[in-house]
């Protein structure tokens, strides 16, 4: 990537009614449309030019957002006090290599937080501070794309397929020491795809899935029928 990639701005979400986040690979602003003002307010605790932004992601209510920075380092931060750092966990004593990509994704709930690594998934508790459980699944995925959703997590892998950690399974997740194909619902697993960066749930049997090549299929009944949505969007 070119320096003026890294700069561009190509992320934009409300977080209330007034005021918005943009983000771009090395940094974050905070857009106030009452007083009109923009401002990078984690400038002052981060060197934009050491680190990347390489996820962001929010509660369901907006309140906090959740920032990965270079696959190892995390912030969650405060969207009613203007971005206040509120917590932090440094992931670089539980993910060796740097090859190693880290995403998360909150609880429907706002409770708890899961992050994926490679096929390692991490939970936390946003009311203690503490994590509950490291679970490793022996289906031997790589993670590219996770969603905490009512239904279940969502989860996307390099290699193209999609699957479902049902909420019924998530329930004992804090004495889970393994995940393999027993505790998951196969969404797609054709292998047409590359690695996944999207999973939409459309009703409760299908599902809209895209990757990182922008091929995007409509999948139903599962895996019975099969639909290209389109072979490029943009």
């Amino acid at each position: 990537h070119s320096r003026k990639d890294e700069i561009k701005v190509k992320h934009v979400n409300w977080i209330s009614t007034q005021k918005l986040v943009a983000w771009c690979k090395k940094s974050l602003y905070l857009i106030d449309l009452k007083t009109r003002k923009v401002t990078e307010p984690l400038l002052k605790k981060f060197d934009n030019k050491s680190i990347s932004i390489t996820q962001v992601f929010f509660s369901k209510s907006y309140k906090m957002i959740v920032l990965i920075l270079s696959s190892k380092q995390v912030y969650f931060l405060d969207t009613e006090s203007n971005l206040e750092i509120i917590n932090s966990i440094d992931f670089s004593d539980k993910i060796k290599k740097d090859s190693y990509s880290l995403i998360g994704s909150i609880s429907p709930k706002g409770d708890q937080v899961v992050f994926a690594s490679k096929n390692i998934l991490f939970f936390f508790d946003l009311n203690e501070n503490k994590f509950m459980n490291q679970i490793y699944s022996s289906l031997g995925f790589r993670t590219t794309f996770i969603s905490w959703q009512n239904r279940g997590i969502y989860i996307g892998t390099e290699k193209g397929s999609a699957f479902l950690i049902t909420k019924k399974k998530l329930a004992g997740i804090s004495s889970m020491k393994d995940i393999n194909i027993k505790d998951i619902k196969v969404i797609y697993e054709k292998k047409r795809l590359g690695p996944i960066k999207q999973i939409s749930s459309c009703s409760k049997k299908s599902y809209a899935i895209l990757d990182t090549n922008n091929q995007g299929i409509l999948v139903s009944n599962n895996n019975a029928t099969m639909t290209t949505i389109a072979e490029n969007i943009k």
